[in-house]
């Protein structure tokens, strides 16, 4: 369908102006990941005199970039006043951009921004379900940090934290060859989920040395 009328909120939502969008056809905005979906639900309106949906989608901005939206669609083709489709658009971007953190912080440690002892249980479960399933070994590592309670007793809080920031960069810079998720799951502990460890053929030996060169020892790290 095209646009046969936009009021001027248009300028302060997409920055175009009401005149600039007449004709203009309705899903060319439209992400094209969110078009068939909100073409199937403009169908099945169409078929429903009356009827309202209320769908979220993103639209492109005049400057680029794309916009989460709220839109209301009520179908008003019975109406001799309207002939068409009313469609309501309500920005909802810093709403999405709100509940995305909101989730990231649920998920993930705030000092560290590894993820937390929730995400780990979950990702843990799913990787013994899927090694059990396919006959795959499956290994748990985890890193202790050693008189990491006299650092913080001797240096204070802050120091400590900002060892601990040190320690998880380190080991995510290791781990990120492996593409192995990389856990907090305490002030003193990480757990390192290995899958498909059949793949590694690391002996404990050679990990032990393998982390002892890249991580350093607690005493060399910077403060």
């Amino acid at each position: 369908g095209r646009i046969r009328y936009e009021s001027p909120a248009a300028l302060r939502i997409l920055g175009y102006t009401a005149e600039e969008r007449v004709n203009h056809r309705m899903l060319e905005d439209v992400h094209p990941d969110d078009q068939e979906r909100i073409r199937a639900i403009y169908r099945a309106l169409l078929s429903r005199p009356g009827h309202i949906a209320t769908q979220e989608a993103r639209l492109r901005h005049r400057g680029g970039h794309w916009l989460e939206v709220e839109c209301i669609a009520e179908n008003l083709f019975a109406d001799p006043k309207i002939r068409g489709m009313l469609v309501n658009v309500r920005d909802i971007t810093l709403r999405k951009q709100q509940e995305s953190r909101a989730e990231y912080l649920s998920r993930h440690d705030t000092l560290t921004s590894l993820p937390n002892r929730q995400t780990f249980l979950q990702h843990l479960g799913e990787a013994l379900d899927a090694a059990s399933a396919e006959g795959e070994r499956l290994a748990l590592l985890l890193v202790d940090l050693d008189r990491f309670k006299a650092i913080n007793e001797t240096y204070g809080p802050r120091c400590g934290d900002i060892l601990l920031q040190e320690v998880a960069r380190r080991l995510r810079r290791m781990v990120g060859e492996w593409k192995n998720p990389l856990v907090r799951m305490s002030a003193q502990t990480r757990g390192v989920n290995m899958e498909a460890l059949k793949l590694l053929m690391f002996s404990e030996a050679f990990l032990g040395r393998y982390m002892a060169r890249r991580c350093g020892r607690i005493e060399q790290m910077p403060t």
